[in-house]
């Protein structure tokens, strides 16, 4: 053994705590026994002779062994080009080596070297500064011969460690937001290995019991793939550790070395290590300086996939905006082309400058939902760039083949073509915000190495790489809007700032400890991610009910996969004319979500926004014991502290309603009662504040030297504040409605008092209010009367105030709730011997009933006079409605909320005004609605029923498409819809025949991401002109059922999008005097009930008869003209001259154009056993006959039988239309005519014009018909 100085590389320098008083000595000391390096408060002893760890002081005598791992594949008899080949695998852990060791720039060290019979050196380095809570270890390995090859490296090994009590060490786990494993309930031989960045949102672990740990941590803010893993070895001891892979040390001269991982025994639990990682973590992976719509309010939704079409986003924001979120997504599947014209499933660019404009003007940012791992945002072309931007697998395949095509941020062009992607958006749409399905970098083996060949990358570089990308994006898309973010879906520290918030999966890690036998070896440990990076945490969604985990400080977990307002899912609720269940979603902004995620949230933003600090350090006294507040309860009560400020926001667990959480971990549910709490503080004279769900609670605390004890009559849902300077106020009315004044009330208490501001803001669009000037005075109090703009209604409006004196600054918050006076809704609806059908329509020769529905919502009764005026239906009826109390109108359990639920009568103070009357048809007028409020005009509407003209119940035909394989992230599903099955050249003559209403189970929705529902119906020509419309009446729901995305074509052309239930027009795109194929295409299907075809007024009323949708002919037919419509038959190659409802040949231009090719689709007819009829319908002009070549069996014929002639047909010149029938007893029909075709018409001189053509095997006869 020999000592030597030598160089020590830079590195983050780690305390357990502050930094020390004085400068420690750091000393090497080198023996024939040991190696030791020493600060003055660790010591870590090596073996001189091997490197291994003697002893860690202070530490658990367990600590010791080997501290690396290299795994060793033997390339003997490969070539080097056989990489995808792999040699035997051996692990190298110890051995015979040469150390030297020293002190440089203050810190000590011990380089190690084994050199292995294989050609391989492997250097090991261990460093302990001055102020190092324990040593820092890395390892480089050089392949000198290529004889082997390295590509995984493990550091940080630990093997066999115990604490004081081996039946109580637990592992913490950092999957999203934290979990902790019992060492003794993994079996011998199990562990449990995940990747970082992934579901792994920090690199580091802690094996702890109460009174001492080992925290081992990488310092990695390079970004390399990694692997953490606990769990026992097969002889039962307990292991933890970092796995590198996709090293990829694989030719003579490759050398590669690893990041430092440290190891530091501490003593108590693991927040010890997680105060070693915090310091590393907020150097490396910050500074974070969100903006202050997103510091308040974090969480932004995307549910578009519900709704009608993209324009209702910004209809669906304001909707959205009951609970506190400022951004709207607008959704995009990994499939859809660019949003300039219509791609068949989200509608059009005009669509998405009318929602993106109103998402402005109501204060909000329009935003993009995408996936990282599509090529493009929009139309990505897998063939074009399958080789250079797919990651690749070691033996040469694509990861994940082509399910997802994960891309590899290793190709420029790749790089070049996101950025741009994300740039136009930005640049053309005006897009604020870019959320990313991030799970090419973050979904669980979603983004391993990339082992393309030929790049100057390391494969385990592709975390780096991804990190650059976003960072281009965001810096490329703040040269066109400086406010420019970018949003995560689920992201590990190590994305941050690039990220500049994170919707974590938290119910992934509940269900991964669900299959750990919890709770007694397994648990969520939420307070994990918080304690350790605080300020990361503010802006990390848990994607959990609606009010499971805010104690915790995170950001709103409402947001993308989140609960809270996602219950909306109409965006016409603002209209008068709503579907029953509508109504409840105007006295939404009763919901507390407000209290616990605004008021709470940013009227603490010192402490719980910029928390310098959080933890579980309260204690309740339940059952008279005292316990420490944490998961899961029952009760859960959350220290947040920063400028002066200590938050202690709580609830009583069990009111939980999550599945994974308040009742697969939580067992028996305990109703709330009294308690009381104590909490630590580090004030000196502190003053005290609680708040329930209702505003300030009155309550007498003991404050004593450090600590502070109350009794809490509710802990349903709680804030205390214990703070030192002034009491900031702020105070709004019950309620307010749209257009009056209301008054806000700003307080400020000082015990020392001194001058200062308050700047109270309130919602974008309002009137701005003037600073208040705060004189030096212990009590100040203002009163500022606010307008409240008109045209509001339904919500929660947050309002804040920011005081400012001399060195401080305190922020307090509260929501004003403002409801429309009056409520109106009117239906109308067919009226059966029970009562009103529930269908919304009118039926002409039916008794139809108008109801109109008035809620007042003041506390004033009020004389109601409702006036109807109408071809149909007239009169007038007053009532005199009592008011409502605002307590009544926000009781979640009072008759107003029971009967908006669906679950009780009209409440007092609602009335429904019913006008029945005789449908004698269409009206050409509408009728004139008017409400009255104590004899002024409230509300005032032209309404018309829908009137139905075809009753589409009955039997459809209904083809399935089963799930694709890319179904991992939601939208993606669509790449597998066949558009071709809504076109009328699709036979549906095997489809499966269902009669509504048509229900589909769970397992239908599983094995299938679309079906296609199909019915032929014929449309009048009496019809024509009329706004002809289809209703859907349900189709799904929300939450995973399905039918949430409806795609509607008419004749093959795609005609709208349907919710879980809507209507849209079809007259564009109608055949009248003809037979039309509608055509729905519903992901992942559910229902398909009440259908129907309706016309709301027209100006010639008598034209409109109700109709059936008639009997389709029972062959493959074909009307042709403008637009062809049909079934089974469809025109290809020389498709004639479009002339009104038919079409013509061209036979002035010569060759071809005297032919129309028809095509006869397989699934109706090819091959025939028997004779086959084709009847052609034409205009009889001119005396030349008409002629028609087919696919025949006749190999004498033309081009061995494709084109046979049959006998012509002749031509008299009456004018007159007329049908032709040719029999084909030798019909091939195999498609071996141009493109596919199976038989022509040909114009033997004069023009054909042709109207309609049926093909029909002989042993059915044609139908003749309507036609």
């Amino acid at each position: 053994m020999s000592v030597s100085r030598f160089a020590a590389l830079a590195i983050f320098a780690l305390t357990a705590g502050p930094a020390p008083s004085r400068a420690e000595v750091v000393t090497v000391k080198a023996t024939d026994r040991a190696v030791s390096l020493a600060n003055g408060k660790r010591r870590l002893d090596l073996d001189p002779n091997t490197g291994e760890v003697l002893s860690l002081t202070p530490g658990p005598a367990s600590l010791k062994g080997t501290w690396f791992e290299v795994v060793e594949e033997d390339r003997t008899g490969l070539a080097a080009w056989e990489t995808w080949k792999r040699g035997n695998e051996t692990v190298f852990r110890s051995g015979p080596a040469t150390v030297t060791c020293g002190v440089q720039n203050e810190i000590a060290g011990a380089t190690m070297v084994w050199e292995r019979p294989n050609g391989l050196r492997v250097t090991g380095d261990v460093q302990l500064g001055p102020a190092d809570a324990g040593p820092r270890f890395r390892l480089t390995v050089h392949n000198r011969t290529g004889a082997a090859l390295v590509d995984t490296l493990r550091l940080g090994v630990l093997t066999g460690v115990t604490l004081a009590n081996g039946d109580d060490d637990w592992f913490t786990w950092p999957h999203t937001l934290g979990a902790r494993f019992r060492v003794g309930g993994f079996a011998p031989g199990e562990m449990l290995e995940m990747p970082y960045p992934a579901f792994l949102y920090m690199q580091w672990l802690d094996l702890y019991d109460q009174s001492q740990g080992i925290y081992v941590g990488c310092l990695d803010a390079y970004g390399y793939s990694k692997q953490l893993f606990i769990g026992r070895d097969a002889e039962g001891a307990s292991r933890m550790g970092v796995s590198f892979v996709g090293c990829w040390i694989a030719e003579a001269g490759d050398s590669w070395t690893t990041p430092w991982v440290q190891v530091a025994a501490h003593p108590g639990d693991w927040r010890r290590g997680a105060d070693l990682y915090r310091r590393f973590a907020e150097a490396a992976f910050g500074p974070l300086d969100p903006p202050e719509r997103v510091r308040e309010m974090p969480t932004a939704q995307c549910w578009l996939a519900h709704h009608a079409r993209d324009a209702d986003v910004g209809r669906l924001f304001e909707v959205q905006q009951q609970a506190p979120i400022h951004a709207s997504y607008l959704m995009k599947s990994l499939n859809t082309s660019t949003p300039e014209g219509w791609d068949g499933f989200r509608g059009s660019g005009l669509d998405l400058q009318e929602a993106f404009g109103r998402i402005r003007a109501l204060g909000g940012s329009p935003a993009l939902f995408t996936f990282d791992r599509a090529p493009l945002m929009g139309r990505p072309n897998y063939a074009d760039h399958v080789a250079q931007w797919t990651l690749q697998n070691r033996d040469g395949s694509f990861a994940e083949g082509f399910r997802d095509m994960m891309p590899s941020p290793f190709d420029p062009s790749f790089v070049k073509a996101r950025v741009g992607e994300a740039v136009r958006w930005v640049r053309d749409f005006g897009v604020n915000e870019i959320h990313l399905d991030t799970a090419a970098t973050t979904g669980d083996a979603l983004g391993p190495p990339s082992y393309h060949s030929g790049t100057r990358q390391r494969p385990n570089e592709v975390p780096h790489y991804f990190k650059a990308l976003y960072r281009a994006i965001r810096d490329a898309c703040r040269t066109h809007n400086p406010q420019f973010l970018l949003r995560a879906e689920h992201c590990a520290d190590f994305f941050y700032p690039e990220f500049l918030t994170s919707t974590a999966h938290f119910f992934e890690t509940g269900n991964l400890v669900s299959k750990h036998n919890p709770p007694s070896d397994a648990q969520l440990l939420p307070i994990l991610f918080r304690y350790t990076l605080p300020r990361h945490a503010t802006l990390q969604m848990p994607s959990m009910s609606d009010n499971d985990f805010w104690t915790y400080g995170h950001g709103m977990g409402h947001g993308f996969h989140g609960g809270g307002p996602s219950w909306c899912f109409n965006p016409g609720v603002r209209e008068a004319e709503s579907p029953p269940g509508e109504l409840l979603h105007r006295y939404r902004f009763y919901d507390a979500e407000w209290r616990r995620y605004y008021d709470f949230r940013v009227g603490f933003e010192e402490a719980v926004v910029d928390a310098d600090w959080s933890d579980v350090v309260a204690e309740a006294e339940v059952g008279g014991e005292w316990q420490r507040c944490e998961f899961p309860g029952p009760v859960i009560a959350v220290t947040h502290a920063g400028a002066g400020r200590e938050i202690t926001l709580g609830q009583w667990f069990h009111q939980s309603h999550t599945t994974y959480f308040g009742e697969r971990f939580v067992g028996q549910r305990l109703d709330p009662r009294p308690i009381r709490l104590r909490v630590p503080t580090r004030l000196a004279h502190p003053q005290v504040r609680l708040f329930g769900e209702h505003g300030q609670v009155a309550v007498e605390p003991k404050v004593t030297a450090g600590g502070v004890e109350l009794q809490i009559a509710d802990p349903t849902c709680f804030a205390l504040e214990v703070f030192s300077g002034p009491a900031l106020t702020l105070t709004a009315a019950e309620l307010a409605h749209p257009g009056e004044v209301t008054a806000i009330t700003v307080e400020v208490v000082q015990q020392t008092p001194r001058p200062g501001q308050v700047a109270l803001l309130l919602p974008p669009g309002w009137p701005a209010v003037a600073p208040i000037r705060v004189p030096a005075a212990r009590t100040f109090r203002k009163v500022v009367k606010v307008n409240v703009p008109a045209g509001l209604f339904g919500r929660n409006y947050p309002l804040k105030a920011v005081l400012q004196t001399p060195g401080l600054k305190r922020t307090t918050a509260t929501h004003l709730r403002v409801v429309e006076p009056l409520t109106v809704l009117y239906g109308f609806d067919v009226l059966t011997e029970a009562s009103a059908a529930g269908i919304h329509c009118v039926d002409p020769g039916r008794r139809a009933r108008l109801t109109v529905t008035c809620v007042n919502n003041t506390p004033r009764p009020a004389a109601l006079e409702v006036r109807v005026d109408g071809e149909q239906v007239r009169g007038m009826k007053s009532q005199r409605v009592p008011g409502v109390s605002p307590q009544a109108l926000g009781d979640p359990g009072g008759p107003l909320r029971r009967w908006t639920d669906g679950t009780g009568e009209p409440p007092a103070n609602a009335c429904l005004t019913r006008f029945d009357f005789d449908c004698k048809g269409v009206p050409a007028k509408p009728v004139r609605i008017t409400v009255r409020l104590d004899r002024k005009t409230a509300f005032e509407t032209a309404a018309s029923p829908r009137t139905r003209l075809m009753d589409l119940n009955g039997e459809w035909k209904v083809g399935f498409m089963r799930r694709s394989q890319a179904a991992v992230g939601g939208a993606e599903r669509n790449d597998n819809l066949d558009t071709e099955a809504v076109t009328p050249s699709v036979w549906d003559g095997s489809w499966e025949v269902r009669t509504t209403p048509l229900r589909f189970d769970e397992q239908a929705r599983n094995e299938h991401s679309w079906a296609v529902y199909r019915r032929l119906v014929h449309i009048p020509a009496e019809w024509q002109g009329a706004d002809t419309w289809l209703r859907l009446g349900h189709m799904g729901a929300p939450w995973g059922q399905g039918g949430t995305l409806n795609l509607v074509y008419v004749n093959g052309w795609p005609a709208g999008r349907i919710g879980t239930g809507g209507e849209c027009s079809l007259s564009s795109f109608l055949v009248f005097g003809g037979w039309n194929l509608l055509a729905v295409a519903s992901m992942s299907p559910n229902s398909l009930e009440d259908p129907y075809l309706f016309v709301r007024r027209a100006a010639a009323p008598e034209r409109l008869q109700p109709t059936s949708p008639g009997d389709p002919p029972q062959g493959a037919f074909l009307s042709l003209g403008q637009r062809s419509t049909g079934q089974g038959l469809d025109l290809v190659f020389m498709k004639g001259e479009p002339e009104g409802d038919h079409r013509r040949t061209d036979v002035s231009k010569g060759g071809e154009h005297q032919f129309l090719y028809f095509a006869v689709a397989d699934a109706f007819l090819r091959e025939p056993k028997g004779p086959v009829q084709i009847e052609v319908e034409y205009l009889d002009d001119g005396t030349s006959p008409f002629g028609l070549d087919y696919d025949s069996t006749d190999e004498s014929a033309p081009i061995r039988g494709a084109f046979k002639r049959a006998p012509k047909a002749g031509r008299t010149n009456t004018g007159e239309w007329k049908t032709h029938v040719f029999v084909l007893r030798d019909a091939r029909l195999s498609n071996r005519e141009h493109q596919g075709a199976d038989f022509r018409l040909v114009a033997c001189g004069d023009d054909l014009r042709v109207r309609r053509v049926e093909v029909r095997e002989v042993s059915t006869p044609i139908a003749r018909g309507q036609s």
